[in-house]
């Protein structure tokens, strides 16, 4: 297992220091390891809209014509966390986990490294293809706002895969809860409460 090249990827990009908003540090990186198999890559402008130092990255390798494009997506950015990850490879148990100091930040580093380790072995393979754009997006675990910034006109595919869910291999998603905040005013009707009390609408009771 630690022999495994996808391992040793994952073991290398938890233990760059990373926090939402501050994910330079393996956006480098991963600019380097994308351009290295041959993608366009290119970073937006999202930093500035989140307060951050480090905005998505999108990168794009270009396929055949006639043949759809697919769009694969991961964070960059892991829950807060006070840095230092020791990852602990288990080989009996074929399982990593981190030393018990910290997170592991397998949310969303493996899911990184599944994008990575595939687009690898499409080119190692000379294995046709459409377009395959990819994007690893900041400030995921705050709210999914790195994503919220993305202009999707950039970007010809029209179905997405994102690397960032458990369960086997092969398990696919097709719907998941999301959020959203609603604010709502209610206005009451004042009324004597000694006099008059039937005529009054209480606003905490509505």
């Amino acid at each position: 297992m630690t022999n495994s090249a996808v391992v040793q990827e994952f073991i290398e990009l938890v233990q760059i220091d990373v926090q939402s908003r501050n994910e330079r540090a393996i956006a480098d990186v991963l600019k380097q390891k994308l351009a290295a198999v041959g993608l366009e890559v290119a970073e937006d402008d999202t930093a500035a809209k989140v307060g951050g130092n480090t905005g998505n990255i999108i990168a794009r390798l270009p396929g055949e014509t006639g043949m759809p494009a697919i769009l694969l997506s991961a964070h960059m950015d892991r829950v807060a966390n006070t840095g230092g990850i020791k990852p602990v490879v288990h080989e009996k148990e074929d399982l990593i986990t981190s030393d018990g100091s910290s997170i592991l930040a397998a949310d969303n580093i493996s899911g990184v490294c599944a994008i990575l380790a595939g687009l690898r072995k499409i080119k190692a393979d000379n294995i046709p293809h459409g377009d395959i754009e990819v994007v690893f997006s900041v400030c995921e675990e705050i709210g999914v706002v790195g994503a919220k910034y993305l202009d999707f006109a950039r970007f010809k595919a029209k179905m997405a895969y994102v690397f960032d869910a458990p369960g086997r291999l092969g398990r696919i998603i097709t719907q998941a809860p999301t959020k959203c905040k609603v604010r709502i005013g209610v206005h009451g009707r004042s009324a004597h409460a000694g006099n008059e009390p039937e005529k009054g609408l209480s606003a905490i009771r509505v």
